[in-house]
């Protein structure tokens, strides 16, 4: 990962008549990235990250086009990701989930009033 400090960011492109009309550009190190977004205040709130990155004195990724804090944060890891790779590493916890599988058959039988499946609204039984 190139990191830089060199970046220009540009005003607001405003296109009429188009679904993501509002765009943001800037450059890292003489690459240009862009960005569009569907609202005035979302491009201007990411043209504003940008404004602020650059202010702190942080380096840009000449990748992304993004600082190094919004880089990190974007290759962060996803809780799912994270529970994927505690059941690979716990092997021993596989019984555990077959006999939780075994025994959810019945609470997912349920309809959503909380009665068996099947039976009629006013049935006693």
């Amino acid at each position: 990962m190139a990191l830089s400090h060199d970046v220009n960011v540009w005003k607001l492109a405003i296109r009429k008549n188009r679904k993501r009309g509002h765009g943001v550009r800037w450059s890292v190190a003489g690459h240009e990235f862009s960005k569009r977004f569907t609202t005035h205040a979302l491009a201007d709130n990411h043209r504003t990250g940008l404004l602020q990155a650059v202010r702190k004195g942080e380096a840009f990724d000449t990748e992304t086009g993004l600082p190094k804090s919004a880089v990190r944060e974007h290759e962060s890891v996803t809780s799912f990701d994270l529970a994927c790779r505690f059941v690979d590493l716990n092997t021993r916890a596989l019984p555990v989930v077959g006999a939780f599988g075994s025994r959810a058959g019945g609470l997912v039988s349920r309809s959503r009033r909380g009665g068996r499946a099947g039976r009629g609204r006013w049935s006693r039984g």
